[in-house]
């Protein structure tokens, strides 16, 4: 794999060699769900023509995934305890 971006750092080098634009590593930055380069920790492009993107921080579609994921679990716990207050009754 190739490292395009490392904490933030665009290594122009890498991507003089992967022929790959500021505009284009953007495009892909931003299909990913990121705004800026500096949200990025990591960007690898995989010999397979795929890219690894590791932010500092969860993306926005990550924080609402893990906020719906605790939701769906505290509605599961709420019925449980519905139903074993049914079944007591």
């Amino acid at each position: 794999a190739t490292v395009l971006i490392h904490n933030a750092h665009l290594d122009r080098h890498a991507m003089d060699r992967e022929v790959l634009t500021q505009t284009e590593l953007l495009d892909v930055i931003h299909r990913n769900g990121f705004e800026h380069f500096e949200q990025i920790h990591r960007c690898e492009l995989e010999p397979n023509g795929t890219f690894f993107i590791e932010g500092k921080e969860p993306t926005l579609s990550d924080k609402h995934h893990a906020e719906l994921v605790a939701m769906i679990s505290a509605l599961q716990a709420e019925v449980a305890a519905l139903k074993n207050q049914q079944a007591g009754q």
